[in-house]
């Protein structure tokens, strides 16, 4: 996002003017069991940010989500309210459940799967010639 303290100053006053041509993506990395209670609280925690950002990407590596369905019905008003021309989102290291009950559910998030993106290789201990 343009900072208006340091854009230059013969575009702060057009920039003032006008709506922010920025981007802004809130990233959430829960931990830990998101059920009942917690689920519904992190969904309203997801809706209030999708009212200022453009994306909200939730990693869910360090989660466990038992009812699937629970979970996805509480992303859904902020999922709906990202649902437009360059704004979404994303659900990532999604376990295969989630994304199916998102699909099932007609709730327009993305989803990434755990084991989309492969781990890199670990390097070889020692460096070259400690063989």
């Amino acid at each position: 996002m343009i900072d208006q303290t340091t854009a230059p100053a013969a575009n702060r006053s057009a920039k003032a003017s006008s709506p922010s041509h920025g981007w802004l993506t809130a990233v959430l990395r829960p931990a830990g069991t998101l059920d009942g209670a917690s689920a519904a609280a992190f969904g309203r925690l997801v809706a209030d940010l999708s009212t200022t950002a453009d994306m909200v990407v939730v990693d869910l590596d360090a989660t466990r989500i038992p009812d699937v369905t629970t979970f996805v019905d509480a992303l859904r008003p902020a999922a709906a309210r990202l649902a437009v021309p360059g704004k979404c989102l994303l659900l990532a290291n999604a376990p295969r459940a989630l994304e199916h009950a998102v699909s099932l559910a007609g709730v327009p998030a993305a989803t990434l799967a755990a084991d989309a993106v492969p781990t890199p290789a670990q390097p070889h201990k020692g460096g070259p010639g400690a063989d």
